[in-house]
C-alpha cells in the first residue's frame, strides 16, 4: 500500500472531499491548494484531515488562503524517523497543551464564544470542552 506522501496526486481531491464533508461552502485558494499538495504528510490521511479542519475552523468568511495555510503548516510537528527519544524530554506534549489551547480560543473567538458552535466546529462533546477550559484555565 502506497502512503499520502508517494500519492501526491491524490492529495488535491482528497482536500476537495474533505471539505464537501462541511454543512457550508468553502473556499480553497489556487495558493493554498498548492502549498498543501506540497506538504510532506508523515501521519498520512489523518494529518491532512486534521489540517483541514483545523484550516477551515480557523478560516475568516469560510475562505482558507495562503498565509493561513502556511501558518498552520509551519505549526504542524515533524515527525522524526529513527530517533530515540530524549529522556525526561516533555516538549511535544506540551507544545501539543498549547496547539490544542490556541484551537480552542481561537475558535471559542471566532464563533463569538458560541461553546455549542465551537463543539460542533471541534468535533468534540460539550463536556470534552467544559474539561478542556477548566484544564487551560480559559
Amino acid at each position: 500500500m502506497r502512503t499520502l506522501p508517494e500519492r501526491a496526486e491524490d492529495i488535491g481531491p482528497l482536500i476537495e472531499a474533505i471539505v464537501l464533508e462541511y454543512p457550508y461552502p468553502i473556499q480553497i485558494s489556487d495558493k493554498a491548494l498548492k502549498l498543501l499538495c506540497a506538504h510532506h504528510y508523515p501521519g498520512n490521511i489523518r494529518q491532512l484531515q486534521n489540517i483541514v479542519e483545523r484550516l477551515v475552523v480557523t478560516s475568516d468568511n469560510n475562505r482558507i488562503d495562503e498565509t493561513l495555510t502556511a501558518d498552520i503548516l509551519a505549526r504542524e510537528p515533524t515527525l522524526k524517523v529513527n530517533a530515540a527519544p530524549e529522556s525526561g524530554s516533555h516538549t511535544q506534549p506540551a507544545n501539543m497543551e498549547k496547539t490544542e489551547q490556541r484551537l480552542i480560543l481561537s475558535t471559542l473567538r471566532q464563533l463569538h464564544g458560541n461553546k455549542a458552535a465551537t463543539c460542533k466546529a471541534l468535533g468534540i462533546s460539550k463536556s470534552t470542552l467544559w474539561r478542556k477550559l477548566k484544564k487551560y484555565e480559559l
